[in-house]
């Protein structure tokens, strides 16, 4: 009688330690991310027909500095398995005095003219993510498809030179989590490139990104979580064009800081497969 007690005793707490120990079955949430990235690079360019070659660094015609941009993500995890769709877009302006001629498509700008220029760019990405580690800490690997729209304007009295270009591209990245409670440290790296036609130009792009960010979970009720996070990111887009031995390349370099929140729902199971 007493073995039995004990047996039983025993395999009371073991339950009661399962019933404690739950794992995701399956998640869903979406989440805002606050960017106040710097743009920093140039634009260069020749034309053939005209011999006309000029070079502008973002920095000498002042429009390198901080801008905000607001990024939305929403996502789901199932099992391993992990699918997110995000988008962002950030744009930059600045006028100057152009020291060198600018040429491109027959738009002639001289040099002395007072230009008004813009850069944008929106992000648009579909992936998925396999955690190979899962455990205290968490190690995945992705895949997936980012569409970037570049737009560039560059305007005086006379003329407007610009183009906006539509890039499908695959995509790999790498993630690690280090979980420490309600707070984590988490960092992502990955790239995609581009090669193809358009416009009768023939397009090379590189794009690539890594980040860092720190977050923690402030709220956690029954099945829903709410985290903020702070980092820092660093984003490079490398885009060159040619088309008859005139060429155009544009170097992109934005990095800074971000904040986001996140809200998620998850469905448990735990190891005795009774779901919550």
């Amino acid at each position: 009688m007493k073995r039995v007690l004990i047996t039983l005793c025993v395999l009371s707490m073991v339950v009661a330690a399962n019933a404690q120990e739950k794992e995701v079955k399956w998640e869903f949430g979406g989440g805002l991310r606050f960017n106040y990235l710097k743009l920093s690079g140039g634009l260069s360019g020749y034309s053939a027909e005209s011999g006309t070659e000029y070079n502008l660094n973002y920095e000498d015609i002042g429009m390198s500095s901080y801008a905000p941009s607001l990024s939305i993500a929403l996502g789901g995890r199932y099992g391993r398995w992990n699918l997110a769709f995000g988008a962002s877009r950030g744009s930059y302006t600045g006028s100057f005095v152009t020291q060198n001629d600018i040429e491109r498509d027959d738009i002639f700008i001289p040099a002395g003219s007072h230009v008004d220029g813009k850069i944008d760019m929106g992000i648009y990405a579909l992936t998925t993510t396999f955690a190979i580690i899962r455990k205290k800490h968490d190690l995945g690997v992705g895949l997936g498809f980012l569409f970037l729209n570049m737009g560039m304007e560059f305007k005086t009295e006379g003329e407007t030179l610009g183009s906006d270009n539509f890039f499908p591209m695959p995509y790999l990245a790498a993630s690690g989590r280090l979980n420490f409670g309600r707070f984590k440290i988490s960092g992502v790296g990955g790239g995609a490139i581009y090669h193809g036609t358009q416009d009768d130009y023939v397009y090379d792009v590189l794009y690539y990104i890594y980040e860092v960010r720190s977050t923690y979970e402030f709220y956690k009720k029954d099945n829903w979580t709410a985290t903020v996070s702070v980092g820092y990111r660093s984003l490079f887009m490398d885009s060159e064009a040619e088309k008859e031995g005139s060429w155009f390349k544009e170097e992109d370099r934005y990095k800074g800081p971000f904040v986001s929140l996140r809200i998620k729902w998850t469905q448990f199971k735990d190891v005795l497969g009774l779901e919550d």
